[in-house]
């Protein structure tokens, strides 16, 4: 319809053929009807897309598990509050929503943490970023290049080690019990931990994208 009335506009304009005003009209009519459905049509697939690229599932279900595990632990009889590490500072507001019973290492603001003890940030920032631990105060992403660029055999010695110093980090300096993170080196490093370090590892993916989150508890 759209490229009829168009056409029949051009030929209109040319003098090639000759409409009667009431029909031009309503071909116009008509085409512009069909631009505004076509527009908000795209403005809707292109909002359901997004939301779909955003869907929290995965991390409500994650929020969700651990909640369901402290009252599995009779964790609320104590009346102690664990300690979640969030990878992504990010995630904080969907955490928080789904399970506000527990704290966490980071929320709205990371540079608090900054302002607050500079070691931990800097720990905290290269976990996040890298998937590496760094005990310097500064960004070590040439520790992550070279985990990469090395062999596998050695590649797979670089992450155990790497896991061991992140969850003694993770459970030393922010006295954490659960790590919430994506995908990447950092879920590499800590699934190359013997059983006698991560307790339990679960994952959450969305249904309509990739995005997906790694619960892992720690003994």
């Amino acid at each position: 319809m759209a490229l009829l009335a168009i056409s029949a506009t051009l030929l209109v304009e040319n003098n090639q053929i000759i409409i009667k005003k009431s029909v031009a009209s309503s071909l116009m009519g008509g085409l512009v009807l069909f631009l505004i459905l076509a527009s908000q049509n795209s403005l809707i697939d292109l909002k359901l897309e997004n939301q779909k690229k955003r869907d929290p599932t995965p991390l409500l279900e994650a929020a969700k598990w651990i909640k369901r595990e402290r009252k599995l632990s009779n964790q609320d009889k104590k009346d102690k509050k664990r300690i979640i590490f969030l990878s992504r500072w990010s995630d904080f507001p969907v955490m928080y929503f789904a399970n506000s019973n527990d704290r966490y290492n980071v929320g709205l603001e990371p540079l608090d943490l900054f302002d607050y003890v500079q070691v931990k940030f800097w720990r905290w920032f290269n976990i996040s970023q890298y998937g590496v631990y760094c005990d310097q105060k500064r960004d070590c992403r040439e520790k992550a290049e070279i985990i990469e660029n090395a062999n596998p055999e050695k590649r797979r010695e670089m992450l155990k080690e790497n896991g061991k110093n992140i969850i003694k980090s993770i459970k030393n300096d922010f006295r954490a019990s659960f790590i919430v993170c994506t995908s990447g080196r950092l879920v590499e490093s800590l699934e190359s931990q013997p059983s006698d370090q991560i307790f339990r590892e679960v994952k959450f993916v969305s249904e309509y994208s990739r995005k997906q989150r790694f619960v892992f508890e720690l003994r």
